[in-house]
């Protein structure tokens, strides 16, 4: 498929609320980019990502909103943005892009320099984002911690055997979003088996929002 990348750039943004992430590193140890809350990690992260020449893939690991990807949550630090639209369409120009993080879906809308984009809708991460997210639509999810868990470890799974194919050249890009969702409806079925699981409808209700807010655009 001629698919392959010149440099594959992993960028984490790595907080307590993030750290589950951190085994993306194996699909790409030398490409793997821990950022801390610092100014200078920061800075860093995002200069070694600017000198990426084309065609790589590049993977933002972490929090975000409708108009950008956040830093690093930590203490006195707090939630900044670490890549807004202008610093994004710098950053991905020209590149094959994942973006990990809630409402990126959104924020690629204001994108126009990516070669190709995947972006997801309001990931629920947290019994803490379930619970602001009651406050705000009155609705509260019948999901518990070990719930969260699961579905945590089950998508990263899921991106994580869907770019090992892409890495490996068997797979393109374009039909990246096409194998996430694969894995996710494999994590479903298996859920809506386990009939002595009261809320097993709530939590493939997740794996529902998770796989049909996948957003991918390309030019």
């Amino acid at each position: 498929m001629g698919n392959l990348y010149k440099k594959i750039a992993l960028i984490h943004a790595f907080d307590d609320s993030t750290a589950f992430l951190k085994d993306f590193n194996k699909l790409a140890p030398d490409g793997y980019i821990k950022v801390g809350p610092e100014t200078e990690s920061i800075e860093a992260a995002l200069k070694i990502v600017q000198g990426i020449e084309p065609s790589a893939l590049i993977v933002f690991l972490g929090h975000g909103y409708s108009s950008g990807l956040y830093c690093p949550d930590v203490g006195a630090f707090g939630k900044r943005v670490m890549v807004n639209d202008v610093v994004g369409n710098k950053l991905f120009s020209n590149h094959d892009v994942v973006l990990l993080s809630c409402n990126s879906g959104e924020f690629i809308k204001h994108l126009n320099t990516y070669r190709a984009v995947i972006g997801f809708g309001n990931i629920i991460s947290s019994l803490e984002e379930i619970s602001s997210e009651a406050e705000y639509s009155g609705q509260f999810r019948n999901v518990e911690k070990d719930d969260i868990d699961y579905f945590n470890r089950s998508y990263v799974e899921a991106i994580m055997k869907s770019i090992n194919l892409l890495i490996n050249d068997k797979i393109t890009f374009k039909t990246l979003p096409k194998w996430i969702a694969y894995f996710i409806n494999k994590q479903v079925n298996y859920i809506l088996r386990l009939k002595h699981k009261s809320n097993r409808m709530e939590v493939a209700k997740l794996f529902f929002e998770f796989r049909d807010e996948i957003i991918y655009k390309g030019f």
